[in-house]
């Protein structure tokens, strides 16, 4: 009842009539639009990128852009999981805060079981065969309806980096079923310091046991662990939303403009990964700017993809590459949107070291130059951690831009809100970009 409510309350704001100025205002609309509560982290989880997808399309059919693929949308699919309703964990009866205290790893199994026997382990038995098979003789049958817990907090008070380095292997090892055969158990538990970022990288099959992180000072004493939480796995049918604004002069080559906007969904209904830095702010941008070239086109034919799964292994955009709507030998430039919000200390270009690329680069620092919009332009080489890669891949000419510095929330942390979004650089990395996609249509 409280979700449909509150989505009853989001549908009404969803069709607000939109705002259309090239300023962070709008922008700052738009992202709190797509990293809302109701968009549950844009990912599987209670339909939320189905919704932002939705959204996002709403956008460009006010823009009077035209649409690519099936009304906007290209469609495709692909395995994943969801993570709703209620989440809960007990050490020794005392109830834990979730994320903050513990995180469970989206291709865990549903659980729904109390008073679960801890069988603590030392972390060394994952590099120790002789050790391992000591272990697992004198655990016998018990494994099987118990959590084992490594503490890893103290490993880096090993000297051997090389034996350091092999048991964390092992450990990640855990949570991609490579060790399940020979231990068994109903669930892992890691106990570190500090927890780590939670991504759906690799998250494509169903693990037949609970994969969790933990903060190693809650498990002090830890005898039983009480868990509840509910996961789905699914072949979701996902959407790129794709459009285009047709060139005024030479319609048949492109500049190509992209942002990914699915996020990482929920932990649950409680805990929800808003993803307003990543990447609604670089999906407004994507947006602003199909705004400001409809009004003011250019020679060539401007497009603007939009690509889910990104968060998954760069899904939607490695789809469109192999099944491009677009020649990729006619894209003149491409130029990735990926966290956005910040820019006080300027902005990072990846993939400008080299080629075509490097001569876009050296074009935006010498606009750039002239003009004063930002502190500083860097460049780095090509990385294939953003949705610029898979064209790369295929020979696109294609630069990648983040923002440095400034306020924006944790990464892949709840704490990523609108609220945490500083855009006081923003339309100075906007007009930025105008400024540069001109010149290039124009040379």
């Amino acid at each position: 009842m409280k979700r449909t409510v509150l989505f009853v309350g989001f549908q009404f704001i969803f069709f607000l009539p939109l705002l259309c100025s090239q300023d962070s205002i709008s922008v700052r609309h738009m992202i709190e639009m797509l990293s809302a509560r109701e968009m549950y982290g844009r990912s599987i989880a209670y339909g939320g990128e189905h919704r932002a997808a939705k959204y996002i399309r709403s956008v460009l059919q006010e823009t009077k852009t035209q649409s690519l693929g099936n009304d906007y949308f290209q469609s495709y699919n692909f395995p994943g999981f969801a993570m709703e309703g209620k989440v809960s964990l007990s050490i020794n009866r005392l109830e834990l805060n979730p994320f903050d205290d513990y995180r469970i790893y989206p291709f865990s199994k549903s659980m729904s079981q109390q008073e679960i026997p801890i069988i603590t382990a030392d972390p060394l038995i994952l590099t120790d065969k002789a050790k391992q098979a000591k272990f697992i003789k004198k655990q016998g049958d018990k494994l099987k309806n118990s959590f084992l817990y490594f503490d890893i907090s103290k490993l880096d008070k090993i000297k051997d980096e090389y034996q350091r380095n092999t048991i964390k292997y092992e450990v990640y090892q855990l949570g991609t079923n490579r060790k399940n055969e020979l231990f068994g158990a109903l669930g892992y538990l890691i106990g570190d310091v500090k927890l780590p970022v939670i991504g759906l990288s690799g998250t494509t099959y169903e693990c037949p046991y609970a994969y969790i992180y933990i903060l190693a000072d809650k498990m002090k004493g830890a005898k039983t662990l009480s868990v509840d939480y509910t996961t789905r796995f699914v072949h979701h049918r996902a959407n790129n939303v794709v459009a285009k604004i047709e060139g005024t002069v030479q319609p048949d080559s492109f500049i190509v403009f992209t942002a990914h906007f699915d996020h990482i969904g929920c932990m649950g209904e409680e805990v929800i990964f808003h993803g307003a830095h990543d990447n609604a702010s670089g999906v407004a941008t994507v947006l602003s700017l199909a705004q400001y070239f409809s009004e003011n086109p250019l020679p060539y034919s401007v497009v603007f993809c939009l690509f889910s799964g990104e968060e998954g292994g760069l899904r939607g955009s490695n789809y469109f590459v192999q099944n491009p709507l677009i020649p990729l030998d006619k894209i003149r430039m491409l130029l990735n949107l990926d966290m956005f919000c910040g820019g006080n200390d300027g902005i990072m270009v990846v993939n400008s070291k080299t080629g075509l690329p490097a001569v876009f680069y050296n074009q935006l620092v010498k606009i750039n130059e002239d003009k004063q919009y930002l502190p500083a332009i860097k460049s780095r080489p090509n990385t294939q951690n953003s949705d610029h890669f898979p064209f790369t891949e295929k020979e696109v000419p294609a630069l990648f831009i983040y923002t440095m510095g400034g306020q924006y929330g944790d990464y892949h942390e709840y704490t990523d809100t609108v609220a945490n979004c500083g855009l006081s650089q923003w339309e100075n990395v906007f007009w930025l970009i105008v400024e540069w996609a001109k010149g290039i249509s124009e040379s």
